[in-house]
């Protein structure tokens, strides 16, 4: 079955306006709402593909091997992006389906990468902690990245990025900076 992902943008966003009212109650809820907003993101299908792939998961496409899809801008922080700032979102819907669409971005990779680029973010019982901004993590993993140019449509035929980095919004990076260390 075909999804929509706009059906599960206006579920993410009929969601956090019942639930926002609980966001600065405790850590808990916290996690309650930026994992219904992860959930969301995740099911909706895969509505946003960069065109990107990783080197290594060129060669397992190549030899009939398994990948996966990251969600490169990591969606369970851009739902704590939005609640964090939830008066810019709660009355302007069409914003908040902008940054749920680009929460839907993916980059194909093996297993191992999105496991290894899932560790940049920390949260624990030292709070939260992102260890290479977004725009960066692919570089400090030496993930090296293809993109299919020019209406290109098999992976076959994609090739090496001359880009330093794929597009990262800039609300995003601006945003994640108050927890990022170094």
């Amino acid at each position: 079955m075909k999804r929509h992902w706009d059906k599960w943008c206006t579920k993410s966003y009929i969601s956090a306006i019942g639930l926002h009212k609980f966001w600065d109650v405790d850590d808990e809820w916290k996690m309650i709402l930026t994992r219904d907003y992860y959930s969301c993101v995740k099911d909706c299908g895969n509505p946003n593909p960069s065109g990107y792939i990783s080197e290594k998961a060129y060669l397992n496409k190549l030899h009939g091997r398994v990948t996966c899809d990251d969600h490169c801008y990591s969606p369970q922080f851009i739902g704590r992006m939005i609640h964090d700032n939830w008066d810019r979102y709660k009355d302007d819907y069409p914003e908040y389906e902008k940054v749920f669409y680009y929460s839907c971005k993916t980059i194909v990779v093996t297993k191992k990468e999105n496991d290894d680029l899932s560790e940049f973010t920390k949260n624990d019982d030292d709070g939260l902690r992102i260890l290479a901004p977004t725009n960066l993590k692919y570089n400090k993993l030496g993930i090296n990245l293809y993109k299919r140019y020019g209406g290109v449509k098999q992976w076959k035929d994609a090739s090496p990025t001359y880009e330093d980095t794929f597009y990262v919004p800039e609300e995003l990076l601006e945003y994640e900076k108050q927890y990022l260390v170094s």
